[in-house]
């Protein structure tokens, strides 16, 4: 089981430097890599594909107050869930905007796709692993002072999140290719099946 501040010693020991147990906060480096640690998560939760062991669906609640907003007829409230950080999709796909702690939409019925922030005691071995790169990486220059210990570690988390990112989208099963209506109008319904 991880937590930060394994993650964050584990940096510190691919560094060079003797693990830690705890945060000293009067100490520089310890605050700084506390901040680098937290950035770092949130870029990797939101930037490019969301990860999927960081998403849940939840059905939301539609309000009974009319919305304030004239273009939207219904408001839904965003999930209590205190680690709800980012709505990513909605169901079904259609318009919507957010604002406050809402959901505007013109859809009777709403189910959302969101990004949350899972406890790094939550987080896959992978996942461990490129954010502890990544965070090598930016505390590197301020530990080590050598450009090339920085290049070093920054190519292992690129590898490493590019990794990770192919291990997270198996969990999302293929989809088989369908003929749609182009196909269908150009050969037919059957694969096979020319027009006469």
């Amino acid at each position: 089981m991880t937590s930060k501040i394994a993650i964050i010693s584990n940096a510190f020991v691919l560094l060079g430097k003797s693990p830690i147990s705890d945060l000293d906060v009067g100490n520089p480096i310890h605050s700084a890599a506390s901040t680098w640690y937290e950035t770092l998560y949130d870029g990797l939760l939101t930037v490019g594909q969301p990860w999927r062991f960081a998403m849940a669906t939840q059905e939301l609640s539609r309000l009974v107050a009319e919305p304030i907003l004239d273009k939207w007829q219904y408001a839904y409230q965003l999930p209590t869930d205190p680690l709800f950080y980012m709505l990513d999709q909605v169901y079904p796909k259609s318009d919507f905007l957010i604002y406050e702690d809402k959901v505007y939409s013109n859809q009777t019925e709403l189910t959302i796709d969101y990004i949350f922030k899972p406890d790094a005691a939550d987080f896959p071995a992978w996942f461990t692993l490129a954010i502890t790169y990544k965070l090598s990486a930016s505390m590197a220059m301020l530990i080590t002072q050598q450009i090339t210990i920085v290049q070093l570690w920054a190519r292992e988390s690129e590898a490493q999140i590019k990794s990770g990112r192919y291990v997270d989208s198996r969990s999302i099963p293929s989809q088989s290719l369908r003929p749609g209506a182009i196909y269908n109008a150009h050969y037919g319904n059957n694969i096979g099946e020319g027009t006469a």
